[in-house]
């Protein structure tokens, strides 16, 4: 219940921005979330070191199981072929092969073109984009990024953006 209140929280914000009274509840609600999950993440870590600790250093099937777990979970077992099975590596490798030479080959010359003149698509003039930056478009667009959400690839938040 509580994430779908954060959910909300978080779809209004894409919207508008979130009243003060807003931010403080979405808070105060994202970290009792966090909480919770970090007792959970905790209990369910001792419990697996405790299974770990009874089971997994002697010669028990359980320590036979988590050794070979990871190599059973990436082992392909077997490709489908038309109406039939590969099974074997070297099937397996060829199936493989085929299959990414095609997707991944050039693309065959087009037989047909658009023919862009009946299209009637105004005619734009695009030399502005190769214009370079002003400090002020850019600040206007850090402005504009959400604080609290999610961090991008690079690993940094809106807020990060904005305080820097």
């Amino acid at each position: 219940m509580v994430q779908q209140v954060i959910l909300q929280f978080d779809l209004a914000q894409e919207n508008r921005e979130l009243s003060d009274a807003e931010m403080r509840i979405k808070t105060k609600l994202k970290k009792r979330i966090l909480g919770w999950a970090v007792i959970e993440k905790a209990r369910k870590r001792q419990c697996a070191r405790a299974t770990n600790l009874k089971e997994g250093n002697a010669n028990t099937r359980y320590f036979h199981l988590r050794a070979n777990g990871r190599r059973w979970k990436n082992f392909i077992q077997r490709l489908r072929v038309g109406q039939g099975w590969a099974v074997s590596h070297q099937q397996k490798q060829d199936i493989v092969l085929e299959h990414f030479s095609k997707v991944m080959a050039t693309p065959p010359d087009r037989s047909k073109d658009l023919n862009w003149d009946r299209l009637d698509f105004p005619s734009m003039n695009l030399d502005s984009l190769d214009a370079p930056f002003t400090e002020s478009e850019i600040l206007c667009a850090i402005r504009q990024l959400p604080g609290d959400k999610s961090p991008g690839p690079d690993g940094f938040s809106g807020m990060f953006f904005k305080k820097c």
